[in-house]
């Protein structure tokens, strides 16, 4: 149970990480 716990927290922080990246690559392309 624990390691299911903390393996969705893993895929959160995937997930925000490539929602941060992908608007970081919106923002510079938008910039130029």
């Amino acid at each position: 149970m624990i390691r299911e716990g903390s393996h969705g927290f893993h895929q959160v922080q995937l997930f925000i990480g490539q929602a941060f990246h992908a608007i970081a690559g919106a923002k510079k392309q938008a910039s130029q």
